[in-house]
């Protein structure tokens, strides 16, 4: 991290409420993020989506610049890692996304030599055997040197992770809040064994709370982080609000494959057509899904 970059843009997002698309337009209208701060009210006002106000609080930045500087300093004494899209070591696969976190927050190690990552997705009302099923594909692709890339819920998340975690695999972990208040709260012990053993990581500052548009938001991340997307059980009733969903539209969008576990064929045609996905039977396929990614 190069802490004087981070600084600003740090600023910008949380105290100016600048976004990924706009820190994206903003960067390629002034290039350094200094510049930025530097531009005249008239300069901001003649890009799209910002106005007078707008502009005024991205400009009043340049009075909070050494209140940033001190919270990364104290996040770093906590053994917080931050890196910006502008960093040489922010990875790749986010780059590439239409909306890249300007700057995220994570605990862990990325690894140095890529291993392909697969998100494992689904319900946080998972049945006892939606619960195995993740488990067990967790530990396959564990197994076969997979990273498994979840969202930290309960559910099937939370099996994906400690699957991972009972073959000592890799696992990286995408919250929808910060690092002080933990969702759901049983899972800090679950979220410091993923830190230890992968990565956890948010784009939100420490005392966020968590919120609908939190978990949907880190939803881009996990898919954003992965090459694939199994999804393991879906609840019916809960479609039109489902994060597994989310998930899955996201994919399409990034242009990641869609797998749905299966095991009894109940999904219909009309099924697989809405969701996109190829239907796989089980952990028994989970070598075949590998295959494709390598």
């Amino acid at each position: 991290m190069e802490t004087n970059r981070a600084k600003y843009v740090l600023a910008l997002r949380h105290y100016a409420g600048v976004g990924p698309k706009t820190f994206q337009m903003l960067t390629l209208r002034f290039g350094a993020t200094e510049n930025i701060l530097e531009a005249g009210i008239e300069e901001l006002t003649s890009l799209p989506r910002i106005g007078q106000k707008r502009a005024q609080r991205i400009l009043d930045v340049r009075n909070r610049l050494e209140e940033a500087e001190e919270i990364l300093e104290e996040m770093a004494d906590r053994g917080i890692n931050v890196t910006t899209v502008l960093d040489e070591g922010y990875p790749g696969c986010l780059r590439q996304l239409a909306d890249p976190p300007p700057l995220f927050y994570f605990k862990g190690r990325f690894e140095r030599q890529a291993r392909p990552r697969v998100a494992v997705v689904g319900t946080t009302e998972a049945s006892q055997e939606g619960l195995r099923h993740a488990v067990d594909i967790a530990q396959r692709l564990s197994e076969l040197g997979v990273t498994v890339v979840s969202g930290l819920a309960r559910g099937i998340d939370t099996a994906a992770h400690l699957g991972s975690l009972n073959s000592n695999g890799k696992t990286y972990a995408v919250l929808g809040s910060g690092f002080d208040r933990i969702y759901p709260p049983e899972s800090i012990r679950l979220s410091e064994l993923v830190a230890e053993n992968g990565v956890l990581l948010t784009e939100f500052l420490p005392d966020t709370p968590v919120s609908v548009g939190g978990l949907m938001s880190r939803n881009r991340i996990v898919v954003g982080l992965s090459q694939a997307v199994i999804v393991v059980e879906i609840k019916d009733e809960n479609r039109d609000r489902s994060g597994s969903i989310d998930a899955v539209n996201r994919a399409h969008q990034q242009g990641k494959p869609v797998y749905i576990l299966d095991p009894e064929g109940k999904l219909t045609p009309e099924d697989r057509r809405q969701l996109n996905a190829q239907a796989v039977d089980g952990v028994e396929d989970i070598d075949t899904i590998v295959r494709y990614l390598v």
